[in-house]
């Protein structure tokens, strides 16, 4: 793209104006860090590193009396992957939002055809989309935000996913609450920067790092931001031009090497390669919250203290402090296996025990019913109860339509926003992507139908599957009344489409376009059948007419052979008849 604009700002300008941003958001969500901090204390404390940082080798969970808390989180984050992204499966589809579209006999084999393609892109292992995504899924479980970006692949064929830790990502939002201003801290190493940029890129003091400490650390800031809040200082160019150049570059990506002050790179991008995704929002905040972890938090504190309590409770139970009477005894009470303690042979066993238990442990097993009442509560707090599809054996029709009600009523809270916020977003980032490289081919092969059209995405979750297995159920029961209905009233199948209700059940249940014949070959053949049906009819007319033939000529010669005269015997009926 030719420059038209001059940028009145010095290099250094720029850069301070990036340092100036990132400081203010990293400032701003600085009450943030603490909370995440106690979080990962809790629940996820391989990721505990926002407020400290731990050096290589350290244990990380030496402060944690039991660990069910962070075994809910890691089972939540595992069964969200395993439900909405099965690995090996293709999990989503690809549509034009609107049904009569994708059931058009052109656009649906070229939709499944890009999905299959894009599917394909994702899982292959250069993309890192496995690893990107396992590692977001527990932090959206964790603190209800994780921070992504889709981006191509330096070698230039696919995608690139990466997780980014919250604690180096901060981000602002526009007037719509939509994220479109992140910045990102890293450190890079002088010979890194230098293989990344280009040596023509780096700072001068940079380069002479290189000479004598590659490895040092560079800390840099890389900043997103919509174009209008960069090209301000930009002269030289019409309304035109600027509309024109904002419409095709609506964002801006600047990296700054923030020790010295020196911008590295800007570049103009055609989308924003962060996704930004966000469980529960407050009112006032851009930064979402996991209800399961912020509400859960206090329980799992408790959890922590209860559990510390009972291997103490059980700990002197098995092993319990003693009280001995020191002057009937001859030395130490020696309580190890085999030990003998010797006492007084004047002691009279009748005075007392010489040593005995200080007290019994009698409280613990209400405890334990307390403590078993808090692990339910946190289960129930991670959805755990709540992702098993019901059982529907010996069950009517009814009562699987109205579990399948029940079980998406509940998962909807939790399937909702990672439809939405989650794949949507990083299915959005890729198709945009796929489009740049030609993942779909030339653009001349696009259906006419969806040339224009902004596409949307399906998802194969359990919610849907609820949702698609509830329609099949109400097909059967339908079915089932007319049935009954038609006993009394041939007429009453007509009422209904069954060819409609049958093909657009079986989309619903997950069949290939391709297991399904396109409407118009449906309809050739059903107009062939019904013409062979009537060719068939003619020719057993014609068969029954010549037999009746045979049988007038047989009649005839008959009568002929008796003397009868035929026609003067019909003209006389016709006579008796007038």
């Amino acid at each position: 793209m030719r420059q038209r604009w001059k940028d009145e700002r010095t290099p250094s300008d720029k850069a301070k104006v990036v340092i100036e941003l990132g400081d203010r958001l990293f400032s701003n969500r600085a009450t943030m860090e603490s909370l995440w901090q106690q979080i990962a204390d809790q629940f996820y404390p391989e990721r505990a590193e926002f407020t400290l940082q731990r050096t290589p080798g350290a244990e990380f969970a030496d402060h944690l009396m039991t660990s069910y808390p962070v075994k809910l989180r890691e089972e939540l984050a595992s069964s969200i992957q395993a439900m909405l992204r099965p690995p090996g499966q293709k999990w989503f589809g690809m549509s034009s939002g609107r049904e009569e579209i994708d059931q058009d006999d052109s656009a649906a084999p070229w939709l499944e055809r890009s999905g299959l393609r894009l599917w394909r892109a994702l899982e292959d292992p250069k993309a890192l989309f496995m690893r990107a995504t396992t590692a977001a899924d527990h932090d959206f479980v964790a603190f209800g935000n994780a921070v992504l970006t889709v981006e191509r692949h330096p070698a230039g064929v696919g995608f690139l996913l990466q997780n980014w830790h919250l604690r180096d990502v901060a981000w602002a939002e526009n007037a719509l609450r939509e994220v479109d201003t992140v910045a990102r801290r890293f450190k890079g190493t002088a010979r890194g920067l230098m293989q990344e940029f280009g040596r023509q890129n780096v700072c001068d003091k940079v380069v002479e790092m290189m000479e004598k400490n590659p490895y040092g650390d560079v800390p840099c800031f890389s900043v997103v931001v919509p174009v209008e809040v960069w090209d301000y200082a930009y002269t030289g160019e019409s309304e035109n031009a600027k509309a024109r150049r904002r419409e095709a570059f609506p964002f801006m990506q600047i990296v700054v090497d923030k020790a010295h002050e020196h911008v590295m790179r800007e570049t103009p991008l055609r989308i924003n390669p962060y996704v930004i995704v966000r469980w529960r929002l407050s009112t006032l905040s851009p930064y979402a919250f996991a209800p399961p972890t912020i509400i859960g938090l206090p329980d799992a504190r408790l959890l922590q203290r209860m559990t510390l309590s009972m291997l103490e409770s059980a700990e002197k139970g098995v092993d319990p402090p003693l009280i001995a009477r020191g002057e009937k005894l001859r030395g130490g009470v020696n309580v190890y296996a085999g030990g003998v303690t010797y006492v007084d042979p004047d002691y009279d066993d009748r005075t007392g025990k010489v040593v005995e238990a200080l007290f019994e442990t009698q409280a613990f097993e209400p405890a334990k019913e307390f403590y078993d009442r808090q692990m339910a509560m946190m289960k129930d707090l991670f959805y755990l109860n709540k992702l098993t599809l019901p059982e529907f054996k010996d069950m009517t029709a009814y009562e699987v339509q109205k579990r399948m009600e029940e079980f998406a009523r509940a998962a909807t809270p939790l399937f909702g926003p990672l439809e939405t916020e989650y794949n949507g977003r990083v299915l959005e980032k890729s198709i945009a992507i796929g489009f740049q490289t030609d993942l779909f081919g030339p653009r001349e092969e696009i259906p006419a139908v969806l040339r224009g059209r902004e596409l949307a995405f399906t998802y194969k979750s359990p919610l849907r599957q609820a949702a698609e297995e509830v329609k099949a159920q109400q097909l059967g029961t339908g079915l089932q009344l007319m049935q009954g209905a038609a006993a009394f009233d041939p007429t009453v199948p007509q009422n209904v489409d069954l060819n409609k209700a049958t093909r657009e059940s079986l989309r619903g249940l997950g069949w290939p376009s391709g297991w399904i014949k396109p409407e118009d070959q449906v309809q050739q053949e059903r107009e062939a059948q019904a013409k062979q049906q009537q060719a068939e009819a003619a020719m057993q007319q014609v068969q029954q007419g010549g037999e009746a033939a045979g049988a007038v000529a047989g009649a005839a010669k008959d009568a002929a052979a008796a003397g009868i005269n035929i026609p003067s015997l019909l003209q006389g009926l016709g006579g008796a008849a007038a």
